[in-house]
């Protein structure tokens, strides 16, 4: 597929779009201007302004309508949304789009959410940062079965959140899945898995513990009174509210839950081509902001452990160990400066591992960007590997990193590490292994023992060039 420098083609992608005509979804490209405000889908859904938010050229996206964070916002009358009402399909809902975010504060992107005490009719949403139960400055998914708040909370709980968070200032692909029983949360084409959470105690929640991505929740959608479509922010009881500070560029809603694969065709087709396809940038959101997770000490600086940015430390079996596995120390954290990794007498292997759905064949390098640290390598867990292990998967590693940013391809220079998961030991220099082809399943950083402090301040994942 053909993308353009605006970041994709002004159609769905073939993925995306059922083969056998059926699928009803909406969408609109906003890059177009004032013409992008009626679907390309052929409904004749146009969307209106209120408080006159503003069509803008942008160098990356290509174009967008902007929206203050104060006024601004687009809607459909409930009475004329048409299929956008997925509940009339049945229990299941997708919504993407191409994003800027501005500011920090909690921005509602589009869906037909109403918050109104008096007459509360949500049923899908999409969310920039909601911070209450675990959504701060995170991509969420929400939707409800009966319009209302959850019972005995005065808000509703109902929601997926990414692990990684979406930094101010950068276009991305957002959105959540919903099939009728689990809502996910997707930044950049990836589900981060979030498979432990504990909200806050009374008044505001129950302090209980469970999953944040994928939300379990088996109620269906909504099939009360409609609420308007709207995008850029919500009707609340004292207004419209939740306005998003920043711009969109590109949405579109399905009466169904999008696959895996789809979602990252998707996400491919339409991340403007100057931006990377996947973005681990370390970015942590506003420290003790609300709700938000205890930080860990790490000097001076503000701290996150790594869990809570969808990173993990790997075990790894130590030389003479006879196959049992050492006791991680604690030393692995992301700070306001990138991810940090203290100086140890062992190897060390911190990564992201929720790139499953990820295909080598769609990745044409990866950028490393080292601001301290020596011998560090890029760590690549790709399937399919002749070492892989019950899981399927074989941990490959770059040659040696430089510091400032260093660009990896997926052809020649990775060389195994001595043991798959979930064991792994020292490189393996004699051998070297190919990339291409391969499924990746997960991304990191591999400093190996003695290698001293190290910094990354990030890792970006880069599509398929412009006219590939």
């Amino acid at each position: 597929m053909t993308r353009s420098a605006g970041g994709g083609t002004g159609v769905l992608p073939a993925a995306a779009r059922r083969a056998d005509g059926g699928d009803a979804h909406v969408e609109w490209d906003l890059r177009r201007g004032p013409s992008g405000l009626v679907d390309l889908t052929g409904h004749g859904l146009r969307l209106l302004g209120s408080g006159a938010p503003r069509w803008r050229p942008d160098a990356i996206a290509g174009g967008a309508i902007e929206f203050d964070g104060r006024t601004e916002h687009l809607s459909i009358d409930g009475r004329r949304v048409g299929p956008l009402d997925a509940a009339r399909a049945g229990d299941a809902v997708s919504v993407f789009a191409l994003v800027r975010r501005d500011t920090t504060s909690t921005g509602f992107v589009a869906g037909m959410w109403q918050e109104d005490d008096d007459d509360p009719r949500r049923q899908y949403g999409l969310f920039l940062s909601l911070p209450t139960y675990g959504g701060a400055d995170q991509v969420a998914g929400h939707v409800s079965h009966d319009g209302r708040a959850s019972p005995g909370l005065p808000y509703s709980r109902d929601y997926s959140a990414s692990a990684r968070k979406v930094a101010p200032g950068s276009w991305r692909v957002v959105g959540f899945t919903y099939d009728g029983c689990r809502i996910l949360s997707f930044l950049d084409g990836i589900a981060d898995r979030r498979p432990r959470f504990t909200e806050v105690g009374p008044p505001t929640g129950a302090g209980l513990t469970y999953s944040k991505n994928p939300y379990v929740s088996t109620a269906g959608l909504n099939r009360g009174p409609t609420s308007d479509f709207t995008v850029g922010a919500v009707r609340l009881s004292r207004g419209m509210g939740n306005h998003l500070a920043g711009a969109v560029a590109r949405l579109a809603v399905w009466p169904r839950a999008l696959a895996a694969d789809e979602v990252v065709e998707l996400a491919r087709a339409w991340t403007p081509a100057s931006r990377p396809l996947i973005e681990l940038d370390m970015y942590g959101g506003r420290a003790g902001g609300p709700a938000g997770r205890p930080l860990v000490a790490a000097g001076t600086a503000t701290a996150w452990p790594l869990v809570e940015l969808g990173w993990t430390e790997v075990p790894i079996r130590a030389p003479r160990s006879r196959g049992r596995m050492r006791r991680l120390h604690p030393g692995a954290v992301v700070t306001e400066g990138g991810l940090g990794v203290s100086a140890h007498a062992r190897d060390r292997l911190v990564i992201v591992d929720s790139l499953s759905p990820t295909i080598a064949r769609a990745i044409r390098a990866v950028t490393v960007d080292v601001r301290r640290g020596r011998g560090l390598r890029l760590a690549v867990l790709a399937g399919g590997g002749s070492g892989s292990d019950g899981g399927g998967g074989e941990w490959l590693v770059s040659r040696p990193l430089h510091a400032g940013v260093t660009r990896v391809g997926c052809t020649g220079g990775w060389f195994p590490l001595r043991a798959s998961l979930p064991a792994a030991s020292a490189v393996r220099p004699v051998r070297m292994s190919p990339l291409a082809g391969r499924s990746i399943q997960g991304l990191g950083i591999f400093a190996p023992a003695g290698a001293g402090p190290a910094l990354i301040r990030g890792l970006a994942v880069w599509g398929p060039a412009p006219g590939s």
